[in-house]
């Protein structure tokens, strides 16, 4: 059995199991899940009717999922929510998509084919109606209101997740959307640490010169492969359990585990160490020689690649010595 295994049949785990929760799930869960989803309670969000088929397979993945066809709410009081559905399902959102988007390729992907309530909940609504008291893993990637539902949770719940990532945006995509440097902004306040930061990026220019040009064909290749600009991030933020607030058991194994998918070794080599300090449980011992593994290892690549460092230096000083 594997190290993670190990961790997730641990009696920490095993009646309290990991709860990953997806607010936007439009494609599928995320790769990152799959080694989890056999231990793990899974929760997916998405009212477009275009992809709930995908979400509903995904079920024989988890211990236990929970689907639910409403979007996510900061309003206990709200049961319904008006969704502006766009040509493309990534891209509906309970806001209304921007006019600065006609300055981008891609504009045509948010044109709104129809406006539609559908029912709507806030996240702590649906862990009370299901009998759970937390979230481990929150992804959320709703189109511009990823942070004040975020914020909608009682610190309670914020507080004792362990991961959260955001996708907000760069650009101007939705009508008063929640941007990225608000997300980094916010976060700093939060118990967490930012352990990744990807910049995506789109073409920009009017969709219209792109076709003039280059034909209907064309301007969608464009689109997906011409150079671009930064538009949108993806966020992912860690709990911070070094230094951190008071711990038990099962946040310092999840802590590990987040920290080594993650490829912070040094970060699980620290929790480790705590894990074995506190308790007798080999687990712990296990954890902190894996840990010192992934150290080394970048140091161990890096010293192959020495011979060919030193070579091209020599040729670099004969090079200047003949001249």
């Amino acid at each position: 059995m594997s190290l993670i295994d190990r961790i997730l049949n641990h009696e920490a785990l095993r009646d309290d199991p990991l709860v990953i929760t997806d607010v936007g799930a439009s494609d599928g869960i995320p790769a990152q899940w799959r080694p989890l989803a056999r231990h793990a309670v899974g929760i997916g969000f998405d009212p477009d009717p275009r992809e709930v088929q995908i979400l509903r397979r995904e079920q024989r993945r988890f211990r236990r999922w929970i689907f639910s066809p409403c979007v996510v709410t900061t309003d206990p009081d709200q049961s319904r929510a008006t969704i502006f559905a766009t040509r493309s399902p990534f891209c509906s959102s309970t806001l209304r998509p921007s006019p600065a988007l006609q300055d981008w390729v891609f504009s045509d992907l948010f044109a709104v084919e129809k406006s539609v309530e559908v029912p709507s909940q806030t996240l702590a609504q649906v862990l009370e109606q299901n009998g759970l008291i937390r979230i481990d893993w929150l992804k959320c990637d709703t189109q511009g209101t990823d942070l004040r539902i975020y914020e909608s949770l009682p610190a309670s719940l914020r507080h004792r997740m362990h991961v959260v990532e955001f996708e907000p945006g760069l650009l101007d995509a939705y009508e008063g959307e929640d941007k990225a440097f608000e997300v980094l902004r916010a976060m700093e306040k939060e118990p967490f640490w930012l352990a990744g930061l990807e910049v995506n990026r789109t073409p920009r220019g009017a969709v219209d010169a792109a076709r003039r040009v280059l034909g209907e064909r064309g301007a969608a290749f464009y689109r997906d492969f011409g150079p671009g600009a930064p538009g949108w991030v993806n966020a992912r933020y860690l709990r911070r359990i070094v230094n951190g607030p008071a711990l038990d058991l099962r946040d310092i194994l999840l802590g590990w585990l987040f920290a080594t998918m993650n490829r912070q070794a040094m970060v699980a080599f620290e929790v480790a160490e705590m894990g074995a300090a506190r308790s007798a449980d080999p687990i712990f011992l296990d954890m902190v020689a894996s840990a010192e593994c992934q150290m080394r290892r970048p140091l161990w690549r890096r010293f192959t690649q020495w011979p060919g460092f030193l070579r091209r230096r020599l040729r670099a000083r004969l090079a200047e010595a003949r001249k």
